[in-house]
């Protein structure tokens, strides 16, 4: 219980202090976050008392109205167009996430919701990154690192191992989570093209245009193992008809 409420209350502090910089969509993204950690790290019991003891007082509101005039803010301080290159590219990342969990509401496989559950949580923090300019007193910010790219590669050489080699472009389909996964590849692509316009302004961690890169074709790997794991037959396209 005493571990929840200090949770609870750095929460809170945080979050306050996004309100104060007119943060609308990044606190939602942080507000998310810390939601997703306390719910696997905190049993229902704390919970309730929680709630006994804190009351409805303390809710926390979701809107700051800052944002009306078309800014927002940004982590670390400063604030920028909505239409900024930066909002863009993370906004895509949030847009790719929420893709993800369409394809993991079509019920895939089970190890592939698991794998897809790892990648959302990666984009949180890639997203983060993205909206935290490099020259912020940001310390607390977790950046990406190698390390998410290279688990990437391992899965990708992992289940290409078990597929058909391929020796044709694959038309976008098969079972409704597969066909989502690459609806979710191609946005991916998109929010690449919008990071590295981004990089063209802005120095960014570098490690973020590996990641997404690697992602694309992971999310194209992983596509093709969901429809092998259904027993749906890929369709094939080649140049020649």
């Amino acid at each position: 219980m005493e571990r929840f409420i200090n949770k609870l209350k750095h929460f809170r502090r945080v979050f306050s202090r996004f309100e104060k910089l007119g943060t609308s969509h990044l606190g939602f993204l942080h507000l998310a976050g810390t939601v997703i950690w306390l719910r696997h790290n905190v049993n229902r019991t704390e919970i309730h008392h929680s709630r006994c003891s804190f009351g409805e007082e303390n809710a926390v509101k979701l809107y700051t109205k800052t944002g009306d005039q078309g800014e927002t803010a940004l982590f670390g301080g400063g604030r920028v167009q909505k239409d900024h290159r930066r909002v863009a590219a993370y906004g895509t990342i949030d847009e790719l996430n929420s893709l993800l969990g369409v394809a993991r509401a079509a019920k895939p496989c089970a190890e592939v919701d698991d794998w897809l559950d790892t990648v959302q949580r990666q984009l949180f923090q890639l997203g983060t990154d993205l909206a935290t300019p490099l020259d912020s007193a940001a310390s607390w910010v977790t950046r990406v690192a190698p390390e998410q790219t290279q688990w990437l590669e391992a899965s990708i050489d992992r289940l290409t191992a078990e597929l058909e080699p391929l020796r044709n472009f694959i038309l976008p389909g098969g079972v409704p989570a597969a066909a989502h996964v690459q609806l979710a590849r191609a946005v991916c692509r998109r929010a690449e093209r919008e990071i590295v316009a981004l990089a063209s302004t802005d120095e960014i961690n570098a490690n973020i245009l590996a990641y997404i890169n690697r992602l694309s074709d992971w999310l194209f790997t992983l596509a093709r193992y969901e429809n092998m794991r259904a027993g749906e037959a890929e369709s094939k396209w080649s140049l020649r008809p």
